[in-house]
């Protein structure tokens, strides 16, 4: 009977848990779910799969999620989770390297989904610290100090730090985009 194992994690950049799940791939634990951070593997076959990641956008004319999907299980490509609009993918590593963006211009609109998608994610992270920051202040001021005041700001502080990781990731991810921009126009 193979061994299953739950890891948590936390990435604010897919591609550096693409890598991840790649690596654990590697060492032959295969995913087999994930929600909110947590993953679960199964012991496998070391390097028998090859895994990516993608932020779906809104479904292409005439394609439905359903559609998108079955066309790429057509060509190899397996479903393992999705979470939100959040989809991960799998291929035997045996097949050789997979990509799901077939030219420049799809991979230019999934930097660009993420990068919009994270800097949404990081600025409601930071208005809640502030918001909580300034509740604290409050309780403080109110009530010459106030343990759950102190609580709630730290709890939230996290906010910050996870507000911080997803701007700077959505930034990142817009100025791959503007790069790989700059080079599809000089390569027409």
């Amino acid at each position: 009977m193979t061994g299953r194992r739950t890891i948590f994690r936390w990435f604010a950049d897919y591609e550096k848990e693409e890598a991840w799940l790649n690596k654990m791939a590697a060492r032959g634990f295969d995913l087999e779910t994930f929600v909110l951070g947590f993953y679960t593997f199964r012991e496998g076959s070391p390097g028998e799969y090859a895994y990516r990641i993608e932020l779906l956008g809104s479904p292409a004319r005439g394609l439905s999620r359903y559609d998108y999907f079955r066309f790429l299980e057509e060509t190899g490509i397996e479903i393992v989770a999705t979470w939100f609009k959040w989809v991960y993918y799998r291929r035997k590593a045996s097949e050789g390297p997979f990509d799901v963006y077939s030219d420049a211009e799809s991979r230019i609109g999934h930097y660009r989904r993420v990068a919009v998608f994270m800097l949404a994610v990081g600025v409601l992270n930071l208005a809640v610290f502030a918001y909580n920051a300034a509740f604290t202040a409050r309780l403080f001021a109110n009530l010459g100090g106030a343990p759950a005041g102190l609580s709630i700001f730290a709890i939230t502080s996290i906010n910050v730090l996870a507000g911080i990781a997803a701007v700077t990731t959505g930034a990142r991810m817009f100025l791959k985009s503007r790069r790989l921009g700059r080079e599809k126009t000089l390569r027409e």
